[in-house]
């Protein structure tokens, strides 16, 4: 009988190319089944490796992207995924969850507060339109109820006009100017009256018909001012003849249209208290005079030295201190 003598050095070179050979195959799969497939129907069931049949889960002799992913996971070559990697693949499942969640609740909210504002944009369109049917605008700029002619009030912030005091010519023309320049002489000055243009007088009778808030503002020559409200009010406005009013303060407010245009203005709510600052007798309320208290302005010009301002700051200072204020005759005599 012959006897057989195997090498188990080629034995063992033959078992690793075989392992070689599968593993080689098992990659190339999807290129050798196009190019063998018709020498051998069965050779397409059989490329994968005794490693990779593991992971093979549907057994159809191929692995797609999931058995993939397992069998990448494997870095020991067990055969099967250990305890270690299923729980870090139930965390990264329970965390994509949480995310999914969020993501779920953040659209809800959107959706709700598009909803919303769909709503309301609906709401304004349809207010805007029952508006339009029912206002109209007057040649002022005032919007106006079309049954009723009224003006309806939107404002929500006072409307600041300015006034200044004025000598009346013969003709009913304003002339702005200041006691003592030429042309203003002391009899004149005594008739002065406080005014405005025509255009804001009309706004100011408008607003103050609507019970709108009007404030009116009054310069003085040293760079101060001093607010008067006057509406809203009660009482008569009138277009063309005096209008008098009595404001949320109760005092007195009167205004009334010039020959020339404009109008005057006046009453117990545009005079100025004891101690307030004036320009003429005719700015003070009751008996009180407009002059200069001296101790005062002394005071005023100390406190503008003691800060030890620059020439440029100090001077318009000392300027303000110079004004006059309105004050009881028995002051004025000493």
């Amino acid at each position: 009988m012959a006897s057989i003598t195997i090498d188990p050095e080629s034995a063992t070179q033959s078992v690793a190319e075989e392992a070689f050979t599968n593993e080689k195959v098992d990659s190339d799969a999807p290129s050798n089944a196009i190019n063998k497939s018709f020498l051998s129907p069965q050779l397409s069931s059989t490329r994968l490796s005794s490693f990779s049949k593991l992971y093979d889960v549907d057994g159809d002799g191929k692995l797609d992207a999931a058995e993939m992913a397992m069998k990448s996971m494997d870095q020991s070559g067990r055969g099967y995924l250990t305890n270690d990697k299923v729980y870090e693949l139930m965390l990264q499942q329970f965390e994509t969850q949480k995310q999914l969640f969020r993501v779920k609740r953040i659209m809800f909210v959107l959706l709700a507060l598009v909803g919303f504002l769909a709503l309301a944009n609906l709401g304004t369109s349809f207010a805007a339109a029952s508006l339009a049917k029912n206002t109209t605008v007057s040649p002022s700029a005032a919007l106006m109820d079309k049954k009723t002619n009224e003006v309806i009030s939107t404002q929500t912030t006072a409307d600041t006009l300015l006034i200044v005091r004025a000598i009346i010519t013969e003709d009913g023309q304003r002339k702005l100017c200041n006691e003592g320049e030429e042309g203003c002489e002391e009899e004149k000055w005594k008739k002065s009256v406080l005014s405005m243009n025509e255009t804001k007088c009309e706004r100011m009778r408008e607003e103050c018909a609507a019970g709108k808030t009007v404030i009116l503002r009054r310069p003085w020559k040293n760079g101060d001012t001093t607010d008067y409200p006057v509406c809203p009010g009660t009482g008569t406005i009138s277009r063309s003849d005096r209008s008098e009013l009595t404001n949320s303060h109760g005092l007195k407010f009167t205004f009334q249209p010039l020959m020339g245009g404009g109008c005057k203005v006046g009453g117990s709510a545009l005079d100025q208290p004891v101690d307030s600052i004036c320009e003429h007798r005719r700015d003070c309320s009751g008996r009180l005079s407009c002059a200069k208290n001296h101790t005062e302005i002394d005071e005023c010009t100390a406190r503008c030295y003691r800060l030890r301002w620059g020439a440029s700051r100090r001077e318009p200072a000392l300027l303000a201190c110079q004004h006059k204020i309105c004050q009881a005759q028995d002051a004025v005599d000493a």
